[in-house]
């Protein structure tokens, strides 16, 4: 199971590279940080991520765990989640006819134009823009 993670792993980095996403440190991966990695790659995407809890769960402390987050992956672990929100919401935005509302739900946010302004943080354009680009 530990290798498959590893294999997974290193595929990650590679698509995130691929991306522009560079890991600010390569070799061998802290256990700790592939137990949070896991952690939140299970975390259900509406579900907040608690920093706290995380770093308590793997033995670190917030502090310790941003730390080897930055060292690795170039964003904090709330960064990283974020992140994989992220990819989410552009995979939904691509590839279904949902709307902005549904979507935002599934991410946990608490209304479509708040969605609507982090999207736009994210991306420079507003899903509805994203999505019109991408019919076009």
């Amino acid at each position: 199971m530990q290798t498959l993670f590893s294999r997974w792993l290193e595929t990650a980095i590679t698509v995130l590279t691929g991306e522009g996403v560079v890991p600010a440190h390569r070799g061998k991966i802290d256990g700790r940080l592939l137990s949070a990695v896991r952690q939140l790659e299970r975390q259900p995407l509406a579900s907040p991520v608690s920093e706290t809890t995380l770093a308590r769960s793997v033995g670190l402390s917030v502090s310790q765990l941003n730390r080897l987050f930055l060292r690795q992956f170039g964003v904090s672990s709330r960064g990283y989640f974020d992140r994989r929100r992220h990819r989410h919401a552009l995979a939904a935005l691509e590839e279904s006819s949902r709307g902005a509302k549904e979507i935002a739900s599934d991410l946990g946010f608490s209304s479509a134009p708040h969605f609507s302004a982090w999207f736009r943080r994210k991306q420079g354009v507003p899903p509805r823009e994203f999505r019109r680009g991408r019919a076009g």
